[in-house]
């Protein structure tokens, strides 16, 4: 796998970014008051429970924010990002948002989708939901 990746220290982060290249949007969830949360951790966020599970997440979502990128290492066209808020976790997930500047809106519902990024490995990116 791609140096950046086998090089994370954080075994959740490690595992995030392993699942993605499966095609797997997950997250973690506490065994003990069963709070699915996003970021994933090895510890609850809540409870401070270290007894975590592994989910798989639906992968939709609500635009709660985001912005446009004229600039960028990876891509060449000016790109929207933003911040999502999922569905089936506590939290928001930052991504590339597939769909043009002029028709991106707060509150757009989103799925997940997958692509092959420039570095070698796959990320995520959410388009609008159908």
């Amino acid at each position: 796998m791609n140096g950046f990746l086998s090089n994370l220290e954080d075994s959740a982060a490690r595992l995030f970014y392993d699942e993605l290249q499966n095609g797997r949007l997950m997250t973690t969830k506490c065994e003990r008051c069963a709070l699915v949360f996003f970021p994933p951790r090895i510890t609850c966020p809540d409870c401070l429970g270290g007894e975590i599970k592994w989910v798989q997440l639906s992968g939709k979502g609500t635009l709660y924010a985001f912005t446009q990128q004229h600039q960028s290492l990876a891509f060449r066209k000016p790109t929207v990002v933003g911040i999502v808020e999922l569905d089936d976790a506590r939290g928001r997930i930052f991504s590339i948002i597939d769909v043009a500047w002029e028709e991106a809106r707060i509150g757009m519902r989103l799925k997940v989708d997958f692509f092959d990024s420039p570095f070698g490995f796959k990320m995520h990116k959410f388009l609008p939901e159908e």
